[in-house]
């Protein structure tokens, strides 16, 4: 692999993490605003992504691709 290859890749990875960054700020704001959850609890929760899922599964909604995502 070249240099050139390997910085691209960094790069793409820096990319992704600010936009998993980005995605967990939502799930914070839709934990506060939709779920009723403090601000402080939603974002100490240790796996806040499986919270907002099991609230869809309760609502009756089972997310398209989600067999076999545990």
């Amino acid at each position: 692999m070249t240099n050139i290859e390997i910085a691209d890749l960094l790069c793409e990875l820096r990319e992704a993490k600010a936009r998993v960054k980005e995605i967990k700020t939502e799930l914070i704001e839709i934990a506060v605003n939709d779920l009723g959850i403090s601000q402080f609890e939603a974002i100490k929760h240790p796996n806040l992504e499986s919270l907002v899922d099991g609230y869809l599964i309760g609502q009756g909604f089972i997310q398209s691709g989600r067999e076999g995502w545990r």
